[in-house]
């Protein structure tokens, strides 16, 4: 797989005791994004219990304390000393962690450490990975690709700007054991190389009038997210996930052009329309209802935030005279209704990003009381010959028909602040790979194939 390789990692499982503390803490940081991602120490709201998983008696190895057992073991050695990969992977994850508990400063930090730590192999020069062996040099490239994704999305969101850059080969699919996984990480991967380095050029913080001049920069980058196909990818989770970040970073590039009150008046339309927020809503949607809850909320926070986005700039596209109010036709408001819908029910309960898109929306919902409203159902139709379904037909065609059967593929986000598209300052991705591990007493599905950003 990808990053881990999940039967050395279970062999390993057997014998912590003689394990070097990098590869210690390697383990110990992949048990603690594990139950940090899939919210294992949560409980379901109403019950006490989570769907699908079996809760080990008292004394509980909770995320939190297995991150800090994760911590407590990187400090062990001298990281930079070591020329393993297990310390970068480690660090890395550990950021994630932080991220799951929404500490940016922290998953920021981690982030950046272990990006430094490629730096320090060589692994960001082509030159590097000359006289290594063929599986040594796919693992770095694939960890340097996992690297490279998040550090994309989460300057991104943070306004950052980024070290890494598109100059190292990517891993190989046919020839790899995980020619799946490979293809849809692949596919994944292309969807960041459309976020070139010149989008990361910001001005300083205190330019609080400045307007992009860039239009162009952004109508092109737009353009280069749709050629992506989501449905060259196959395992059905990562088909949607990639689906859903495809229109999420239009609309992310539609932010950044317009800003982030957006103005009826704008004048920017020519290259990025007031309605593309409702043109992906109008993609997401059907592809939000056609797959089950598990590849949707395997992704965690991660699939919340992206959605909170999409419902706050459908909410400000709502002000646009740009869509048609004909009964006939979806508008922002039925298409904001699903995004509630589907945050009122994340991974078995409300996600705690509902309360303020209600909140932000009420003028559009109509609602006197929005907290009110949190179990809100809705049905929205999806006439046959809808334009818009040809694009998510794939993942329709490979739903299963029960959730247990569906292929499950988590994913990672640094969550921060909840109106996150409203002034590009929110948590951003990450991603891993494992397979069938057991999380010191609560078995992960062994149809967990990738956890791709």
């Amino acid at each position: 797989m990808p990053v881990i390789d999940g039967d050395e990692l279970l062999s390993d499982l057997n014998r912590v005791d003689e394990l070097s503390p990098p590869r210690y803490a390697l383990i110990l940081a992949v048990c603690a994004v594990t139950r940090t991602q899939l919210a294992m120490d949560n409980t379901k709201q109403g019950s006490g219990e989570r769907p699908g998983a079996e809760v080990p008696p008292e004394p509980r190895l909770t995320g939190g304390l297995l991150l800090s057992l994760a911590e407590a073991s990187l400090r062990q050695f001298n990281l930079l000393d070591d020329t393993g990969l297990d310390a970068i992977v480690a660090s890395y994850l550990v950021g994630t962690c932080y991220g799951n508990m929404n500490n940016i400063r922290h998953a920021s930090f981690y982030l950046d450490q272990s990006i430094s730590l490629a730096h320090s192999l060589n692994m960001t020069r082509e030159s590097g990975y000359h006289g290594l062996s063929d599986s040594e040099c796919e693992k770095r490239r694939r960890l340097f690709w996992l690297l490279f994704v998040t550090e994309r999305t989460f300057a991104l969101q943070h306004r950052r700007p980024v070290m890494l850059r598109n100059s190292i080969t990517k891993p190989k699919i046919l020839d790899s054991e995980y020619p799946v996984i490979m293809n849809d990480f692949v596919n994944h991967i292309r969807l960041f190389e459309s976020l070139p380095p010149s989008l990361y050029e910001w001005e300083e913080p205190d330019s609080k009038n400045h307007q992009r001049d860039d239009l162009e920069l952004l109508h092109t980058i737009s353009g280069k997210l749709c050629a992506i196909q989501a449905d060259q990818s196959v395992i059905e989770s990562q088909k949607f996930d990639t689906l859903v970040t495809q229109q999420w970073l239009r609309i992310s590039m539609w932010r950044l052009a317009l800003g982030k009150q957006p103005s009826p008046a704008h004048k920017s339309g020519r290259l990025l329309p007031p309605s593309l927020p409702m043109d992906a809503g109008k993609i997401i949607i059907p592809a939000l209802n056609s797959v089950g809850s598990r590849s949707k909320d395997c992704h965690g926070i991660a699939m919340e935030q992206k959605l909170f986005d999409v419902g706050v700039s459908l909410t400000d596209s709502a002000l646009m005279p740009s869509w048609s109010s004909s009964s006939l036709e979806l508008g922002p408001r039925d298409l904001l209704f699903a995004v509630v819908e589907a945050l009122s029910t994340a991974r078995g309960c409300q996600s705690y990003l509902l309360t303020t898109l209600l909140k932000y929306s009420e003028h559009l919902l109509a609602f006197a009381d929005p907290a009110a409203h949190i179990d809100l159902r809705v049905d929205l139709p999806r006439r046959a010959d809808d334009p818009h379904r040809a694009q998510v037909s794939a993942i329709e065609d490979t739903s299963s028909s029960t959730q247990d059967e569906e292929s499950v593929n988590p994913q990672i986000w640094f969550a921060e602040d909840e109106l996150s598209l409203l002034d590009l300052s929110t948590p951003g991705p990450s991603s891993l790979h494992w397979e069938d591990v057991d999380v010191f007493g609560e078995q992960v599905d062994p149809d967990m194939g990738a956890l791709l950003p």
